[in-house]
């Protein structure tokens, strides 16, 4: 897959802020300590890390859906101007969903089996609109081509159980874009794809970012798949950064001895061929 990057990202203030952010479970023990980082419009930043690092916690914090006993202790998460830490459940209601959307990785965990896809991708318009449902139902099938799924007729009336992994992930994704939402979260999204239909994921995420200005937050354990997609990239582990800069400069010159290591462990599996197509467009 190319390798893309936007010019001029980062200029203007960030989206999301997170400032020294801290979780805590019940019993005292550190999840998240002291994470800061920047999400500007149209940007994406690459989140890696091995299981348990903390990263999928730190993505709960910002959509609000921290599990109980996971607090934040320390810090602050500020979404264009807004504390995100400190905003009531019906607040929570106008920004997760049409202004902060997220994807998962098994996408037919959040679709209910009973209801064609269609008409789930089509509630989001009638619920967040306030659309007619014949309007609905016309958006949902445009979204539904637009993430390049042949015969959005016949998809549309379709249930989650009758579908591949990859048409439920675009499904998911329309459903996650269909209001124009400022920032996506992608949570290991391709990590249960085979790498063809992971290929054309991660195309169909970078022309969505180009044509919504969306900003995305992608997260993996595979530093191949984040050096490709993102504009920075951050290392997590035991809950802390511990390296983070441009993809070239975290591949080509790791300074944190974990870094180094993902580095090495993935030398066979893509990053050499990120690495030549970064120096071809230069």
């Amino acid at each position: 897959m190319t390798i893309r990057s936007l010019a001029g990202i980062g200029k203007e203030p960030p989206l999301l802020k997170l400032e020294n952010l801290s979780l805590n479970d019940d019993n005292g023990r550190s999840i998240v300590t002291s994470v800061s980082l920047n999400v500007a419009a149209g940007q994406t930043i690459g989140i890696v890390g091995e299981s348990g690092s903390g990263k999928s916690m730190l993505c709960k914090s910002i959509l609000g859906i921290l599990p109980g006993g996971v607090s934040i202790t320390s810090g602050s998460i500020h979404f264009n101007g807004t504390d995100l830490s400190r905003l009531s459940f019906s607040a929570w209601r106008q920004i997760r969903g049409p202004r902060i959307a997220a994807i998962f990785q098994d996408p037919a965990s959040y679709l209910n089996p009973s209801i064609p896809v269609g008409r789930q991708v089509a509630e989001v318009f009638f619920a967040h609109r306030r659309a007619s449902r014949k309007a609905s139902r016309l958006n949902a099938l445009k979204l539904l081509e637009a993430v390049s799924l042949r015969d959005p007729e016949l998809v549309y009336n379709r249930y989650s159980f009758e579908l591949s992994g990859g048409m439920l992930q675009r499904i998911a994704i329309a459903a996650a874009v269909a209001i124009e939402p400022e920032l996506l979260i992608a949570d290991e999204a391709t990590t249960a794809l085979d790498v063809t239909v992971q290929a054309d994921i991660l195309d169909l995420l970078f022309q969505l970012r180009t044509t919504l200005n969306l900003a995305v937050i992608f997260v993996s354990h595979d530093l191949a798949v984040i050096a490709q997609v993102s504009d920075h990239i951050i290392v997590m582990r035991n809950g802390q950064i511990v390296e983070q800069g441009h993809p070239e400069r975290v591949l080509l010159q790791p300074e944190h001895p974990y870094t180094r290591g993902l580095v090495d462990s993935h030398h066979r599996f893509g990053i050499e061929q990120f690495v030549r197509q970064r120096r071809v467009n230069a």
